[in-house]
């Protein structure tokens, strides 16, 4: 019993709430980690966490960065969307809106042709002229197939007749060659629109080139908000401009974005391309100020715009395929006018007519 008292009494003891006891043997704490079970679990739940993180990044890596480094093209296929913007799913052309409806089949029953009947003749017309070809005189001659080359009232022609009949006769015959450039004119307004006319290819003998034709053809539109606006837009398709002297001649400015805009004068037989006329006042006066040059003097209150053989040739590829789907069948020696509108520096067809007014 003594060894027992003694052993008793080497435990330590606390006192709690005035009340003496003595603690456990020092083995029973001792019981619950023998063999470091607490710290080892400790370390393995936390080494468990780590692994679990590292996983988690590489999978977010290998999705995200891995995919924003993958430079391979993705499959992809094509969806047809009908109608779409609010348009006639018949529609077709880069106007907005409902777009130009498909022309509709013409019911003809078949007839007998009677032999005794005699065709009506095609109106005699003159021959088209071979030399010094003034354009404003045209709209009395045919083509070969004996159709007016213009209508009257032609929008090209009025805007011809401000140009002193030296200038716009050499213009003209600029386009009878082959091969390169076109021609166009026509005006405009710093406020509005304007019209204008390109060109092809031909041999000029006895008809007109296909340039020449193409110069009575086009009519192309600006839309501008003042001088500046209008400079802007004319520098966006690659166009210099010719500004009259009083003496005839033309001072021709290049760079349309140096101010004032420095020019020289050249001879209008050395330039073989696309052009248009601009003769209202307003446009006049606008693009000097922007350009700031001194204006032209009355009579001549006009200027030339010449554009670059690549936009001749887009504007030729755009009305051939604009042609073949609004009217198949048709050649565009049937063609009265392609209208071009230039919207965000870049010219759409938004309307066409043909010579027997369709």
């Amino acid at each position: 019993m003594a060894k027992t008292s003694g052993a008793v009494a080497e435990r330590p003891q606390v006192t709690i709430k005035g009340k003496t006891h003595t603690l456990p043997e020092e083995n029973f704490w001792q019981r619950h980690s023998p063999h470091f079970e607490f710290p080892l679990s400790h370390a393995a739940g936390w080494a468990l966490h780590i692994v679990a993180l590292v996983l988690i990044f590489v999978v977010w890596y290998t999705y995200h960065i891995g995919m924003w480094n993958d430079h391979t093209t993705p499959d992809m296929d094509a969806i047809a969307i009908a109608g779409g913007g609010g348009g006639n799913p018949n529609g077709f052309g880069p106007g907005p809106g409902k777009g130009d409806l498909p022309m509709p089949q013409e019911n003809v029953p078949n007839q007998p042709v009677d032999p005794n009947q005699n065709p009506t003749p095609p109106k005699a017309l003159p021959e088209l002229p071979t030399n010094s070809v003034d354009p404003i005189t045209l709209p009395s001659f045919a083509d070969n197939t004996g159709q007016r080359v213009i209508n009257d009232g032609n929008k090209v022609i009025d805007a011809m007749k401000s140009i002193n009949a030296s200038a716009r006769t050499k213009m003209f015959e600029n386009l009878a060659g082959k091969g390169q450039g076109g021609s166009g004119s026509g005006g405009g307004q710093g406020t509005g629109t304007g019209t204008g006319q390109g060109g092809g290819t031909g041999d000029g003998k006895g008809k007109l080139s296909e340039r020449q034709e193409r110069l009575l053809r086009w009519a192309l539109m600006f839309n501008t908000r003042d001088g500046t606006d209008y400079v802007r837009q004319l520098d966006s398709l690659g166009a210099t401009i010719g500004i009259p002297e009083a003496n005839g001649d033309y001072r021709i400015y290049k760079n349309l974005r140096e101010r004032p805009a420095k020019g020289q004068v050249e001879d209008l037989a050395g330039i073989k391309s696309i052009y248009w006329i601009d003769d209202k006042p307003q446009s006049v006066n606008g693009i000097c100020q922007a350009l700031k040059i001194p204006p032209p003097a009355p009579p001549q209150v006009h200027f030339v715009c010449f554009f670059p053989i690549e936009l001749e040739t887009k504007l030729a590829k755009m009305e051939e395929e604009y042609m073949n789907r609004k009217y198949p069948g048709k050649k565009v020696s049937d063609v009265d006018e392609t209208r071009y509108d230039v919207k965000n520096n870049e010219p759409i067809i938004t309307s066409m007519t043909l010579k027997n007014g369709r």
